[in-house]
């Protein structure tokens, strides 16, 4: 999917090393302990350094304020003020955890967090855990940004409801855990490395599932995109569930003389950078991709080399999922009307599920013509 390398760092080559972060989130329930103890064996047998994040929420309800929900219910006020310093305990141990990777003796270094600042709003409203970011100076998009993949799994109380067991830490019932479930997943929709894990097999494969989609994150064996694409011909109803909740982000794109992509992502008038090379491999659903994270000043200045045979590519971006499959709606500016379904896949022989709500007419995987730099290309002609 992505080569080894590091956002918000310095990028592949700070102190001769590489660094990837990455979040493991999930539902109550989902096998997030076990899913540590498996990718922290699994690294270390291949010599990648490893550093793992604790959970803050569990740190400052389980040390300072186990009556959180009470406090939720009769002091909302309050509440907020804990999220706020939750949420800028969690930025801080973000910055020194990666400190402490650059200073790993190993080549390549994992950054494994136990939940991350987008979870927080599974437990508020939507303008509450805005305000929160506000006050905390940061935005969605920002946050995305922090980490290089996002992994997700489904609470036992979804699909392995005979597994799920309530205890002193959790304390909510199978109806609850779906619910919570569904909000964090929900929190984070509009990253661009977002992986399900569901409970369609056994918890054994679970796991394998989780390693299987670490490593693609991590470029292991090589750095791949793995990819399907679907022509749908008409706009969807996005005041129905789940497009009710997708997440849009604006995306403009750029094509330069020696082929890689500059993108720009917004959401909420928050924007983040990136520079993006890819090359075919022979098999249209799989290209290998190397990108980074850029600032501002350095995508202006990669502006300038712009091909000048391409135009400029617009589109919005609607993240959502079905079926717990994490899918990416395009709406583009220019050619109007064309609208293209993506979804990033683990492994090439994955099932996909089409959500039916859509109006697909047919896969366009192997069309280059629906391809973003193709479609570049008949921008630039068009306003000749």
């Amino acid at each position: 999917m992505r080569q080894f390398y590091s956002i918000g760092t310095g990028g592949a080559g700070t102190m001769g090393k590489s660094i990837c972060e990455v979040v493991v989130t999930g539902g109550p329930c989902a096998g997030k302990t076990t899913a540590f103890a498996h990718l922290h064996q699994w690294l270390s047998e291949r010599g990648i350094g490893t550093v793992f994040v604790t959970e803050v929420a569990r740190e400052v309800i389980g040390g300072a304020f186990p009556d959180i929900g009470r406090l939720a219910a009769n002091d909302y006020e309050r509440y907020l003020l804990v999220q706020k310093q939750m949420l800028l305990m969690q930025m801080e141990k973000v910055r020194r955890a990666r400190e402490l990777a650059r200073v790993r003796p190993e080549e390549r270094v994992a950054v494994i967090y136990d939940r991350g600042p987008m979870d927080a709003g599974a437990y508020m409203s939507p303008d509450d855990f805005r305000f929160v970011l506000e006050e905390c100076g940061f935005s969605r998009e920002k946050l995305l940004a922090c980490f290089n993949g996002v992994i997700h799994l489904i609470s036992a109380a979804n699909g392995a409801e005979a597994f799920y067991a309530q205890d002193a830490e959790r304390h909510e019932t199978p109806e609850e855990a779906r619910v919570l479930d569904e909000k964090t997943q929900r929190m984070w929709w509009g990253h661009p490395h977002l992986r399900v894990i569901d409970n369609s097999t056994n918890f054994e494969s679970k796991m394998k599932r989780v390693i299987q989609a670490l490593a693609r994150m991590l470029g292991i064996p090589v750095p791949l995109e793995i990819e399907r694409k679907f022509l749908v011909l008409t706009l969807p109803d996005f005041s129905l569930p789940p497009l009710k909740n997708a997440v849009a982000t604006s995306i403009e794109q750029i094509y330069l003389n020696d082929g890689a992509r500059l993108r720009k992502r917004g959401q909420e008038g928050a924007w983040t950078y990136y520079e993006t090379k890819k090359a075919e491999t022979g098999n249209a659903r799989v290209r290998t991709e190397i990108e980074r994270q850029i600032d501002p000043m350095e995508y202006l200045a990669l502006k300038g080399a712009q091909d000048p045979e391409t135009g400029v590519v617009r589109k919005t971006r609607y993240s959502f999922t079905h079926e717990d499959q994490y899918f990416e709606l395009d709406v583009f500016d220019e050619p109007k009307g064309l609208i293209l379904l993506e979804i990033e896949l683990t492994e090439e022989n994955d099932e996909v599920r089409l959500p039916p709500f859509l109006d697909i007419e047919r896969e366009v995987t192997e069309d280059h013509y629906y391809r973003n730099h193709e479609i570049a290309r008949r921008l630039a002609s068009l306003s000749r």
